[in-house]
């Protein structure tokens, strides 16, 4: 009866009359069918019947006379299925798949020229199909692509088995569990749910979907929260329980389920996500790990065959492939009649349903079953599968009639040219090729081995689920729908929210960078410095030399082009106005001194080391303005050097006026320097700018001075902060020390003015050896922050240059200014001496000087 209600749907569907085959000889294809019919879940291996695999065996069935009639019988060809039963055991699974692969050989340069490919006989089997779990799919794909037969699975959706070149000869017609699990995550980005717990069972069902998700989520930890749409969660942790139903309380399973408790006593996190089967699930929120308030947590959750009604799910998100309702299998299952079909699987299951016996000598149930009973259940699972089952069989049907036709053309049948080149990998290209318009009327065509993802999100709302979006496409994303609806938040809403803002501080609204506090929580540190910017949002990084930040931080921009000098602050400007000052009272001093070249004073004085004084303390006045933090390193070599010789210029004149004041006993050694006293000072000052700048230039060549930035990207030189820089006051630490022994010499000569002049120079002389200690550490103790808008710099040429007026050229100026008549007697008793000292006993020369003196 069964046979006959087939063959009448197929009528109606197709209006294809049985006379259309001509009496022609129809020949037989053989295909495998490996079902999990049965399952150990009691303890022993295929004790339990797996109710939802026999009813897909139904549509199987159904799906074998429908491709007959649609595509096959026309080409003289119909294939069959010969079962087998897995019981979800890898030992079984390997023997009956020996079994069914029999003679077949399918691979190129292993099956002999004289042996056929395929033929009518049983012992050939061209391709499988079937409903396993993947863990047992990977036993027969194994085994199977051992002699290139295709294998194409229903249901085994895992990821694991996406790898074609492990997996040549796999492929399946629902979507791999790689997109589900990037559906998981837009779903979670969509929500704004970036703090997360990952709980996963112990079969390749959940294993390969962790996996993937760690693989996924693994770049990411701590992310730049301005552009919240594209960023990923961060998991706090991947936790895994081996649930084993034969042992519930397996120590295993008891230690995954500790630790679990106390993470979540730990922990914040609201959003867990279950990757398991819904028997686990089941078993996981009925342990009283959970606290006792309802909606506490926000559970995701990727399977609902077998969920149970719980209020820990209130609000949960399921998320599911989409698969069209198979009509036609309500009234496949209602033509089933225990007494009329001769099906083992399919009376096994409508005893179970009745508590009923049927032609058993020992019956488990205590009532012999009365031959008129029906399927009386068809679970979810099988409702949302049996459109799987039927596309797989209706891809492998297309695919040999393609294949028919490339190699037979029109002949009837099992052509000789098919026979020789059914390979395995012929067959597996028409397969992947092949498309054909499902039976609600879609067109099916294979996306990577696999069904094109798609998938319906619902909300579980009041004990039943509530759809939400329908045929989500993974690869292209969210699309506008009058049929979509909003998520229904629950009391967790603020406070998911309110833990993901404390956990996962938004950083970029204070230009900071997240600092690791837990696995996934983080506070806000700032980027400091002024090279640095953020990169990426989670790391402060330094800009290269040519770049600087942007104001936000976000980036590195160009440099622009930074002045040759800093903008002056107050002391700056006070160093200048001094440096100014100082030069334009050394230019009045020096026109003051010329316009009295004839006066006694004038000759009294040493005029030429005046002058040489006054030009250089205009050029260290000029110095010290070079002097300041500059960006020009040309700027900051002539402003060093210029200093320094300066500097050993003015020692070295005062130590030839000391010679020339205090005339020491040495001197008389030298002939030349003793007759020639004023020649042999200007070489010897002379000498010393010349040692000096020897010494400049070998400083110069072996420490080349830089410019760097401070932490306000401010320039500044760096021998400003370099301890070498010393070694250019060597020659004035030298001179200065040589200076003292003939100003004491000069204290002591009978002529007051001369030891006014010694006394002066004496005075200068601790000045400058106090000033510079004092200016050196300064230098070298203030931060780097300060190198930038220090004058320091600027009075080391400032200082000694008012110095050096003050105690060598304004003590002159000030005798010819305001003691004229006294420095004139005194003049006048110095050249009586001397006149008499040269033999020259007429003093009418006192007459001339007091002359010439007024």
């Amino acid at each position: 009866m069964y046979l006959i209600i087939i063959i009448i749907i197929n009528l109606i569907i197709f209006n294809e009359p049985i006379q259309k085959l001509n009496n022609k000889k129809v020949e037989n294809i053989q295909i495998a069918s490996l079902y999990t019919l049965h399952t150990g879940d009691r303890g022993l291996i295929c004790d339990t019947l797996v109710p939802e695999n026999v009813i897909l065996l139904l549509v199987h069935d159904y799906a074998t006379q429908y491709v007959n009639r649609k595509y096959l019988n026309g080409i003289g060809l119909t294939v069959t299925s010969n079962y087998a039963d897995t019981c979800d055991d890898t030992s079984i699974t390997i023997q009956k798949t020996v079994e069914l692969v029999g003679g077949s050989q399918y691979c190129k340069n292993v099956q002999p020229i004289s042996k056929p490919l395929v033929s009518n006989d049983n012992n050939y089997t061209i391709a499988s199909i079937g409903c396993f779990s993947s863990e047992i799919g990977a036993t027969i794909v194994y085994l199977f692509q051992a002699f290139c037969i295709p294998v194409i699975s229903a249901i085994s959706n895992s990821v694991q088995l996406d790898d074609y070149t492990t997996y040549p000869y796999f492929l399946r017609t629902g979507a791999s569990n790689f997109y589900k699990t990037q559906t998981i995550i837009h779903l979670i980005q969509s929500q704004m749910w970036f703090h997360i717990i990952v709980i996963n069972d112990s079969t390749m069902f959940g294993n390969s979907m962790t996996k993937t998700l760690k693989n996924i989520l693994s770049p990411c930890i701590m992310m730049d929260t301005r552009d919240n749409l594209f960023r990923f969660p961060c998991v706090e942790r991947y936790l895994e329980i081996p649930f084993y139903s034969t042992d519930p309380s397996n120590s295993a399973t008891n230690s995954a389920l500790l630790d679990l408790k106390t993470l979540l006593q730990s922990t914040s996190a609201r959003v867990i996500v279950l990757l398991m089967k819904s028997q686990n699930v089941n078993f996981l929120l009925n342990h009283n790990i959970w606290n006792d308030k309802k909606s506490q947590y926000q559970f995701i959750i990727i399977d609902r065959d077998e969920l149970e009604i719980n209020p820990l799910l209130n609000y949960a998100i399921l998320i599911e492939e989409h698969v069209e309702p198979f009509h036609p299998l309500d009234s496949i299952v209602d033509s089933i009649v225990l007494n009329e079909t001769t099906n083992i699987y399919v009376q096994e299951l409508i005893e179970m349903q009745h508590l009923c016996c049927w032609n058993m000598d020992e019956c488990p149930y205590s009532v012999k079953c009365k031959g008129d009973e029906k399927i009386m259940d068809i679970n979810k699972g099988s409702r949302r599968q049996a459109g799987l089952v039927f596309d797989a069989v209706n891809l492998l049907a297309v695919a040999i009639k393609n294949f028919h036709k490339a190699y037979c053309n029109e002949e009837w049948g099992l052509c000789d040219n098919l026979i020789k080149n059914a390979y395995g990998d012929n067959m597996m290209d028409f397969i992947l090729n092949a498309t054909f318009t499902s039976y609600y009327n879609d067109t099916f065509k294979l996306y990577n081995r696999s069904a094109y993802p798609e998938y319906d999100i619902y909300q579980y709302i009041n004990d039943s689920f509530i759809p939400l979006i329908s045929k989500y496409k993974t690869l292209i994303g969210p699309q506008k729908s009058s049929t979509n609806k909003d998520m229904l938040q629950s009391k967790l809403r603020n406070e998911t929210k309110m833990e993901n803002d404390n956990c996962q501080i938004d950083c970029s609204l204070s230009h900071s960078v997240p600092e690791t506090t837990d696995t996934c929580c983080w506070s806000c540190k700032e980027c400091r410095g002024p090279n640095k910017y953020i990169d990426s949002g989670v790391a402060c990084k330094t800009c290269p030399k040519d770049k600087i930040p942007a104001l936000n931080k976000s980036t590195c921009i160009p440099e622009p082009i930074p002045p040759i000098f800093i903008k002056p602050n107050a002391g700056k400007i006070i160093c200048l106005t001094i440096g100014a000052f100082g030069v334009f009272i050394s230019i009045l001093s020096f026109i003051f001194l010329y316009l009295k070249r004839g006066t006694p004073m004038y000759k009294a004085s040493t005029p030429d080391l005046l002058y040489a004084q006054l030009l250089a303390c205009i050029g260290l006045n000029i110095c010290s303005g070079i002097m300041m933090p500059t960006s020009s390193i040309y700027i900051c070599i002539v402003g060093w050097a210029g200093c320094t010789l300066l500097i050993t210029t003015v020692q070295s004149i005062y130590f030839v006026k000391a010679i020339r004041i205090g005339k020491p006993k040495f001197i008389e050694r030298f002939h030349f320097v003793n007759t020639n006293l004023k020649t042999s000072s200007h070489i010897f000052v002379a000498f010393c700018a010349a040692f000096q700048l020897i010494m400049f230039l070998f400083w110069l060549l072996l420490r080349t001075p830089s410019i760097r930035k401070d932490n306000l990207r401010l320039r500044y030189c760096s021998s400003n902060s370099d301890y070498q820089t010393l070694l250019l006051f060597t020659s004035c630490f030298i001179l200065i020390l040589l200076t003292f022994y003939p100003l004491r010499l000069a204290l002591k000569n009978r002529f007051i003015f001369q030891v006014r002049q010694a006394g002066f120079c004496f005075l200068g002389l601790l000045m400058l050896g106090a000033s510079y200690p004092v200016l050196f550490i300064l230098l070298y103790t203030q931060d780097v922050d300060d190198q930038a808008n220090s004058i320091v710099g600027m009075l080391i040429g400032l200082v000694p240059a008012n110095i050096t007026f003050f105690t060598f050229i304004l003590p002159s100026l000030w005798q010819m200014i305001f003691k004229r008549s006294q420095n004139l007697h005194e003049y006048i008793s110095r050249e009586r001496s001397r006149q008499f000292q040269v033999g020259n006993i007429m003093y009418y020369v006192d007459a001339v000087v007091l002359q010439n003196g007024t």
